[in-house]
């Protein structure tokens, strides 16, 4: 796979619009940022959107792992882009203290996976986050390789697919 300026663009457009992501719209992004879904959500959907990104350390997230939900909650955000890991170990280490960060704005908290999501996890995710107002149509799993980082499929989503038209040249 050969990384140029039109695939970026390319992978950023296919993003948007199955995404429904807009201009103006912020974006969080917690996981490592150095290659694949990660590093185009870090360093270049807020350039191609024209939106604010912002950018939780992952080291900061391990010493506060609560800071996620509570960034995604104070900053009023619609679009998050996080990992397996990082919810799991969220999950983990709550309490009540959560309890008060508001997820009822939140459109699409897209969680990379490298397999098919357990159906447990999404429940306790489902429950857990409930009393934040989060809609469970708002959890979204897209399949993550490391092996073949710029490329993922959108599995296992709770709302209706989007149809995307692509001009094959512009791939």
């Amino acid at each position: 796979y050969t990384v140029s300026h039109e695939n970026l663009m390319s992978l950023c457009r296919v993003q948007k619009d199955m995404n429904q992501l807009s201009c103006g719209m912020r974006i969080i992004s917690c996981p490592l940022p150095h290659f694949g879904l990660p590093f185009v959500y870090c360093c270049l959907m807020g350039l191609y959107l024209g939106s604010e990104t912002f950018i939780l350390p992952y080291n900061e997230f391990l010493r506060t792992p609560l800071l996620f939900l509570e960034a995604v909650g104070n900053l009023g955000l619609t679009h998050a882009l996080t990992t397996h890991f990082i919810m799991d170990y969220s999950l983990r280490h709550m309490n009540v203290d959560y309890r008060s960060a508001q997820l009822g704005h939140i459109q699409n908290l897209q969680i990379l996976i490298r397999e098919r999501p357990s159906t447990d996890f999404h429940r306790q995710l489902a429950s857990t986050l409930l009393c934040n107002n989060l809609r469970e149509q708002s959890i979204n799993y897209s399949l993550f390789s490391h092996n073949v980082p710029l490329i993922s499929s959108r599995g296992w989503f709770q709302r209706k697919p989007n149809i995307v038209h692509l001009e094959l040249e512009s791939l």
